[in-house]
């Protein structure tokens, strides 16, 4: 048989276990993600030969038993290794749907503001005397300075799908208008067609950085700036509790383990109190390695909110 052939047979044995796990785990009230059921499917030893069932081709028989096997492992309550499982696998999944989330509106919104800029940096125009060219290449900047700014509308709401009301769409159109004017006026734009095209986009980025300054001085002082969160917003926003939040919750993980390291330590003088079983010892150094795996997904979280 062929590797690949071999392979493509573990990954159908797999597929039906895991949906014969998933099923069984249902009728006992105990649902579970497909994840976590083929994790542990592929984890488990088989008792007769001290490896994984999966390691090699299954008998019916084996089959039921890994079946089975894994059931049990799911059903189990309070159990350290397994909720340290859940645990990494939901850290996982979450990280990587988010960061998949994150990633497909930066390329989104990279590159709408790409293609505006691309058509004004392509734009011809005859001369700096080309009224009608200078009127068009004028239009193509307003209109890049207005989707940067809506960009941030949806941004401050966390919704990048929702087109804001026509009030408020009018409201930003003056605002960005009228910033555009007292920076670059229409006159103003003879210089910018002689330059370069990474001069071009150079100065559209730093023209969207003036416009947008522009719009949260307004804010502050009570003038426009629809959209945007004011200075005192972005300082108070209830986000920036999470890191105190972390904080404390870094501090009481370390606190725990520090108490389960000081167990270990003075295990032998413990004894000569009361008698501690070899699963009592198992059990608490399951749990010590459960809050070690949370520590560092905090530490990690921590590391990312800073």
């Amino acid at each position: 048989l062929s590797l690949l052939y071999l392979v493509s047979l573990k990954m159908v044995e797999l597929e039906d276990i895991v949906k014969l796990v998933i099923y069984k785990c249902r009728e006992s009230g105990n649902p579970i993600t497909e994840t976590l059921a083929a994790y542990v499917a592929q984890t488990t030893m088989n008792p007769t030969n001290a490896k994984f069932f999966l390691e090699s081709r299954l008998t019916e028989s084996e089959a039921q038993e890994l079946v089975d096997k894994t059931v049990e492992k799911l059903a189990l309550q309070d159990y350290p290794p397994l909720e340290t499982i859940k645990m990494q696998i939901g850290y996982d999944s979450a990280f990587v749907q988010q960061e998949f989330m994150r990633q497909h509106i930066l390329t989104t919104q990279s590159h709408e503001s790409n293609k505006h800029i691309d058509e004004i940096v392509s734009a011809e125009t005859k001369s700096g005397n080309d009224f009608e060219g200078i009127t068009i290449l004028y239009k193509m900047i307003f209109q890049f300075l207005l989707h940067k700014n809506l960009q941030l509308l949806n941004n401050s709401t966390g919704n990048t799908n929702t087109k804001p009301n026509t009030t408020t769409n009018s409201t930003i159109e003056r605002e960005v208008a009228a910033a555009l004017e007292s920076v670059l006026p229409r006159a103003g734009l003879r210089p910018f067609v002689s330059l370069t095209t990474p001069e071009k986009v150079a100065q559209l980025c730093e023209l969207s950085n003036i416009v947008i300054g522009i719009r949260l001085f307004n804010k502050e002082i009570g003038k426009g700036g629809v959209g945007l969160e004011s200075f005192s917003d972005i300082v108070n926003h209830p986000s920036r509790n999470l890191i105190k939040d972390i904080g404390r919750e870094v501090i009481e993980i370390v606190e725990v383990c520090d108490n389960y390291t000081t167990f270990f330590n003075v295990l032998d003088d413990m004894r000569e109190i009361r008698p501690v079983s070899d699963d009592e010892i198992l059990n608490y150094k399951d749990e010590l390695t459960h809050r070690r795996q949370y520590l560092s997904y905090v530490l990690s979280l921590q590391e990312d909110v800073q």
